[in-house]
């Protein structure tokens, strides 16, 4: 795996991106194995997404990093919507944008990597889609492969959780205070056994708060130093 810095992208802000995005015809120049891509709107409205060279560049986009902290992802309903962070640093794509990736473009190929603090890496793939916020965003998603345990199996079907719009199916708890994050939480999956927007800890800590993958690493919630999720066509 390939993490760091890339050079200078705007962003990520407010798209209004519609169903009749189009990706426009950029002049790509690679740099460290990555490059940007652009999705533009007719009204020339735009968001930048990293291109990385970690599969297939041509068709693949990082819609999440974490790397430094730098980010907070404690976020609103509308902010996870719209996108928020900066490419060359952290950030998350939006869900908007994500919705009409999947269902409009066919990204539906989902690629996870993650890197705890010893340095033991490992990846995850699935099929993948997201509903339109009509349906809260709702995720679907199914294991194809990788060298770690598939921890996104409970959450096939979940909508998409914010601190202030509580979607997991529960009346009593609200999973997005107990794991601090963004994220498709459903009561029934006990919130969540994967945590990519969850704080970022700058050292290993044993907490569900933090960014994880249940059971990688040397305790169930063995906080992660790195993550990338990608997408790109089958």
């Amino acid at each position: 795996m390939s993490f760091g810095t890339e050079s200078v992208t705007p962003e990520v802000t407010s798209t209004n991106v519609t169903s009749t995005v189009s990706v426009a015809n950029v002049d790509l120049t690679p740099s460290d194995n990555h490059s940007t891509a652009m999705l533009s709107s007719p009204d020339q409205t735009t968001i930048t997404s990293e291109k990385s060279g970690t599969t297939d560049s041509a068709t693949t986009k990082v819609i999440q990093r974490r790397f430094d902290g730098s980010i907070d992802f404690y976020r609103n309903w509308n902010e996870y919507k719209l996108g928020f962070g900066f490419i060359n640093t952290e950030f998350w794509l939006g869900n908007d944008n994500l919705h009409e990736l999947t269902s409009v473009f066919g990204y539906t190929h989902l690629r996870i990597e993650i890197k705890d603090f010893d340095g033991l890496e490992g990846y995850a793939e699935y099929t993948f889609s997201i509903d339109d916020e009509s349906s809260l965003y709702m995720i679907h998603v199914s294991w194809i492969s990788g060298n770690i345990t598939d921890k996104l199996w409970l959450t096939d079907g979940a909508s998409f959780c914010t601190y202030d719009q509580d979607n997991d199916g529960s009346k009593s708890k609200v999973c997005t205070t107990d794991f601090h994050g963004g994220w498709w939480y459903a009561w029934s999956a006990f919130c969540t056994e994967a945590n990519p927007n969850g704080i970022y800890y700058h050292t290993y800590t044993p907490e569900k708060t933090g960014i994880f993958w249940f059971g990688f690493g040397s305790s169930s919630y063995h906080t992660l130093k790195e993550v990338r999720m990608m997408i790109r066509k089958p």
